[in-house]
């Protein structure tokens, strides 16, 4: 069993010794190649770090070990890091790209007018959606901040607060060859009488296929003694035709198919349910352009 590329962290203490930023290194000791890193998290005392996380990314192949030493050098010795999540920034707008997705939000500062937490949001070649956030139950002030900008990712902070002490925040992660974008949500002093809903508009897509975790089902596929992508009748993403094969459940055709408005016939939740309108993840694709979007 092995373990992926993943981006690893751990806190450092740096008060025994502190140092300047630009005189750490970060070496594979098995290769004795320098690795990319980067600090978060950062506490300094006259210009010397006390404490900071380390960032870097690692793998741990089946039956292998991976060693990493962090230590000082010299701030005369250039570090040659090419930075792979690039950031463009104006007093509007923030535009994120790691080459394989990008995205635009408000540009750092506080806000009187609501802005959604995502301006727009693409893959390297083209803008596939927008999001809209209402203006409705007493919208106060917005915050844009940074955490972290450096080599291996991009991480941003948008507060939101509203009247009654309600307050909605949103920290959203672009991290290098990661083909999409870590959120944390979390909000507090709101009712569901309140509705308020954060809305991605999927503008610039238009998906031929959905999937979720109990589609397809055994009954859709073409041939048992086969596999494979092509041996499936994937689930359109209006919803099965209504056939006896194509029927979930016996009593209710609208777990397959669309409302009328286009709703689809099942949420996502954040977590696991055996039941067949709660799912935690799902994923919608075009096999004609190769676009796909997941939501988990």
């Amino acid at each position: 069993m092995s373990w992926p590329k993943t981006l690893l962290e751990y806190d450092v203490d740096f008060s025994a010794s502190p140092v300047e930023q630009n005189e750490l290194t970060l070496t594979d000791v098995n290769t004795n190649q320098p690795m990319p890193f980067q600090l978060t998290d950062i506490q300094t005392e006259n210009g010397r770090l006390k404490s900071a996380t380390l960032c870097f990314f690692s793998d741990l192949p089946s039956g292998g070990k991976r060693n990493f030493l962090l230590h000082k050098i010299s701030s005369e010795i250039k570090k040659e890091n090419k930075r792979a999540v690039t950031v463009k920034s104006d007093k509007k707008r923030i535009l994120i790209d790691n080459g394989l997705i990008r995205l635009e939000i408000p540009g750092t500062g506080i806000y009187k007018k609501i802005l959604p937490p995502i301006i727009q949001v693409g893959d390297n070649s083209s803008w596939l959606g927008s999001s809209e956030l209402p203006d409705k139950i007493g919208f106060i002030s917005m915050k844009v901040e940074e955490i972290s900008v450096g080599d291996l990712f991009a991480e941003y902070l948008i507060s939101y607060e509203f009247e009654k002490n309600k307050q909605f925040q949103v920290k959203i992660k672009v991290v290098a060859d990661n083909d999409f974008i870590v959120f944390e949500e979390n909000m507090s002093g709101f009712s569901e009488s309140d509705s308020l809903a954060w809305q991605i508009k999927w503008n610039n897509f238009n998906p031929e296929y959905r999937y979720c975790n109990d589609r397809p089902n055994p009954e859709h596929i073409i041939d048992i003694n086969k596999t494979g992508y092509d041996n499936f009748r994937w689930e359109p993403v209006s919803g099965y035709p209504e056939n006896p094969a194509a029927t979930h459940h016996p009593d209710f055709t609208v777990d397959q198919k669309n409302l009328s408005n286009g709703l689809l016939p099942f949420n996502l939740t954040p977590y696991f349910s055996s039941n067949w309108w709660r799912h935690n993840t799902s994923a919608f694709w075009d096999n004609k352009t190769g676009k796909t979007v997941g939501l988990l």
